[in-house]
């Protein structure tokens, strides 16, 4: 079951820096539906917080305003709604125009992450070329991708969901 991430659930403010491509889906908006797989994708920023005992740990926070150089995490959850286990799980989440996806920022328990420079082709990121301008073919950089493919090694489970991450930052 392959899946393309139809919905991008972003603050308005955010929206409006990003340009009107991205805010066709308010922040109220319903996840996407695809069959037994709801989609819900949103902007977060990662804030480092200390514990009373001293130690720190990352927390995702909607991301409300961003300026340029800041680097947003988007989460992507795939929910299984129906009462059989979702296998072949298949996730396609491009990288918003205005931002640079960060090199080995994708994250995800329990799946195999490939990339693509056009959203179409995906391979593993040593795998990844482009045609340069001087029409010769080199190792594709952080800047040339253009989508993340994670496809999942086990199934959803009824009722449960799984979350996929990567980090871009706005030019």
């Amino acid at each position: 079951m392959k899946i393309e991430t139809a919905l991008i659930a972003i603050p308005v403010l955010l929206a409006q820096l990003l340009g009107p491509v991205h805010a066709q889906a308010p922040p109220s908006a319903p996840p996407h539906k695809g069959g037994c797989i709801e989609l819900t994708t949103v902007a977060e920023l990662a804030k480092t917080v200390t514990a009373a005992d001293g130690s720190t740990v990352k927390q995702y926070v909607p991301a409300t305003r961003i300026v340029p150089g800041t680097e947003v995490t988007w989460t992507t959850t795939a929910r299984n709604v129906c009462r059989k286990p979702a296998e072949k799980v298949v996730i396609d989440q491009p990288v918003p125009e205005h931002m640079l996806f960060v090199a080995d920022s994708p994250t995800g328990d329990g799946t195999v992450i490939s990339l693509s420079t056009d959203g179409h082709e995906f391979k593993a990121a040593r795998d990844l070329t482009v045609r340069g301008s001087d029409g010769a073919t080199r190792a594709a950089g952080a800047a040339d991708v253009r989508a993340v493919r994670w496809a999942l090694t086990g199934a959803i489970a009824p009722q449960s969901s799984v979350s996929v991450r990567y980090r871009a930052t706005l030019e």
